[in-house]
């Protein structure tokens, strides 16, 4: 699995956190679980993303994100309604949230990722999951957030 699968499924498992509401462990092992995670893998449009199981490293990346976005929800949701000019956090995609909060965790709390880098990879996953106008609103957002709050670092 490359960095940017290991993104990916930070993501996807930050979604599955809020939509099911339960805890970081509970819903990590549940999607390693190997039954769950060899179902994936025979999934088409998922078949890139879950060929490769994470090694160690990657699963404890993964593991960190989706613990980290947990801990700090409230913190980074706070940083979404502050630069989404307009919009109310409840009105945005939880597919859009998910991505936004793993690439601003990563910018606040992985001092050795870049934010260019973080926020690359999190356009480029976003575009997996919603349509070009939330691919660039999400944009805009990533945009003034590092202006603001990275500007300051």
């Amino acid at each position: 699995m490359t960095r940017i699968n290991a993104r990916e499924a930070a993501v996807q498992l930050c979604y599955a956190l809020v939509m099911s509401g339960d805890p970081p462990p509970v819903c990590l092992d549940n999607f390693f679980d190997m039954d769950h995670f060899s179902a994936l893998r025979n999934e088409e449009e998922l078949f890139d993303l879950y060929s490769v199981a994470p090694d160690t490293v990657q699963l404890a990346y993964i593991n960190d994100i989706v613990t980290g976005v947990a801990d700090h929800l409230a913190e980074l949701n706070d940083y979404i309604a502050k630069y989404s000019k307009g919009w109310q956090v409840y009105r945005i995609s939880e597919p859009a949230l998910a991505v936004l909060r793993v690439a601003m965790y990563e910018t606040l709390y992985y001092p050795d990722v870049p934010a260019a880098s973080a926020f690359n990879a999190a356009i480029d996953i976003v575009l997996n999951y919603e349509d070009e106008t939330v691919v660039k609103f999400v944009n805009g957002i990533l945009g003034s957030y590092s202006r603001g709050e990275l500007a300051a670092l």
